[in-house]
C-alpha cells in the first residue's frame, strides 16, 4: 500500500494546524515564570490593557539554578479592580512571578476561600480582544484608548468588583461589551495569573554586583493570560500522530 496520500495529507493536516491555533505555536507563559508589566498607548487611567514581557535570565548563586524561562509578550487586563500592580518604567523593571494559571482570582474576601472564578463572558470578552476581533464587541468604531478602556471597565462590572448598580456599567462602549458577552459559553483559552511580588536580592562575581529574585509572600493582582485550550492540544498531538505514523510506514517498506 502507498503511504505517500497518508503521509501528504498528516504533513497538510500539521501545518493547517498551527496556521488555524496560533496560540499552540506561541511559546505562552507559565507557572513559575516571571514576568514585568509595562504601560501601554491604548490605557487611560487605572486598569488595562497592560504589556506583559518576559524577563532576561538570572542566575540564583543559593540554588544554583538559572532562571532562563521565556514567553511570547501579550496584553493583559485586571481581574481585580481594589488591588495594584507596578508598572516597570525601564529594565530589568519590577518582576513579578507566577504562582499559578488557574480559572479564578485569588485573595477575594466576598468569595468562598478566596477564589472567584472569572465569569464565561469576561473570557469571551479578552479572547475577542486578543484576536483582534473588535466587531463582536461592538467597539470596532471606538479608539484604541476607547477599547481598552471599554473592555477593562466590563471586566470588572461582571466580576463584581464595582458595586451593585455602578453607572460605570452602563456607559457607552462598557455596556455595549457587556451586552455583547451574553453569546459566552467557556473559557476560551483563557486563564487567571495569579501573581506574587518578588524579592531582589545581589551577589559578587569578579567584583561585580549582580541581581536574582525570589518569590515574595504578597499577593498582587491578579492578570488575564492567553493559555492553550486543551481540545486544541489533544488536535494538535492527534495530527502529529498521524504523521508520524505514516513516516514510520514509509520507512518500513
Amino acid at each position: 500500500m502507498n503511504s505517500k496520500p497518508i503521509a501528504f495529507s498528516g504533513v497538510i493536516l500539521a501545518a493547517l494546524l498551527m496556521i488555524s491555533a496560533p496560540d499552540l505555536c506561541a511559546s505562552p507563559i507559565q507557572a513559575g515564570d516571571y514576568f514585568t508589566v509595562w504601560t501601554t498607548a491604548y490605557r487611560t487611567g487605572s486598569g488595562g490593557p497592560f504589556l506583559i514581557k518576559p524577563v532576561a535570565p538570572f542566575y540564583n548563586p543559593v540554588t544554583g539554578v538559572t532562571y532562563d524561562g521565556t514567553f511570547d509578550p501579550f496584553p493583559a487586563f485586571c481581574v481585580q479592580e481594589n488591588e495594584h500592580i507596578s508598572l516597570s518604567t525601564s529594565t530589568p523593571g519590577t518582576l513579578f512571578y507566577v504562582r499559578a494559571i488557574t480559572d479564578y482570582a485569588t485573595v477575594e474576601s466576598d468569595a468562598p476561600g478566596g477564589r472567584d472564578p472569572i465569569s464565561d463572558q469576561t473570557a469571551w470578552i479578552y479572547r475577542n480582544y486578543l484576536d483582534g476581533n473588535l466587531a463582536a464587541l461592538g467597539i470596532a468604531g471606538l479608539t484604541p484608548t476607547q477599547q481598552g478602556v471599554a473592555v477593562q471597565h466590563a471586566i470588572w462590572c461582571l466580576e463584581s468588583e464595582y458595586g451593585s448598580g455602578s453607572s460605570v456599567c452602563t456607559t457607552t462602549g462598557v455596556q455595549t461589551v457587556i451586552t455583547k458577552a451574553a453569546v459566552s459559553t467557556g473559557l476560551y483559552g483563557v486563564g487567571v495569573l495569579n501573581v506574587m511580588n518578588t524579592v531582589r536580592n545581589s551577589y559578587q562575581e569578579n567584583g561585580i554586583t549582580k541581581y536574582y529574585w525570589i518569590p515574595g509572600t504578597t499577593n498582587s493582582q491578579d492578570q488575564l493570560a492567553p493559555v492553550p485550550e486543551p481540545g486544541a492540544l489533544t488536535l494538535f498531538g492527534s495530527g502529529m500522530l498521524t504523521l508520524a505514523a505514516a513516516v514510520r510506514r514509509r520507512k518500513r517498506q
